[in-house]
């Protein structure tokens, strides 16, 4: 079993619609330009689970669903799911 962090962009092939998972741990906001993300994002119909994207805020959709963890004191973890804009409203509202 590959690890979904040992690349930068991981492709699940299988899942429809397409779901591309990239892990921007190691890049540097400065980086993001060069490799081609702005484009990448841009896909239609396309499925982004993006880990560390502070690397690339300022290419990242404006409306978009931000999901993080946070530890919590029993060992258990937090979830929070944000929406910023009106379609992601719309769909955390069909949860």
């Amino acid at each position: 079993m590959r690890s979904p962090t040992f690349g930068l962009i991981h492709e699940y092939r299988r899942l429809r619609p397409q779901v591309l998972h990239l892990d921007l741990y190691r890049l540097k906001p400065r980086e993001s330009e060069g490799l081609g993300l702005r484009e990448l994002l841009r896909v239609s119909g396309c499925v982004f689970l993006i880990e560390w994207p502070e690397a690339a805020q300022a290419l990242l959709p404006k409306d978009r669903l931000e999901l993080s963890f946070a530890h919590v004191p029993n060992g258990g973890r937090r979830l929070r799911l944000r929406a910023l804009g009106p379609r992601s409203r719309r769909l955390t509202a069909a949860f």
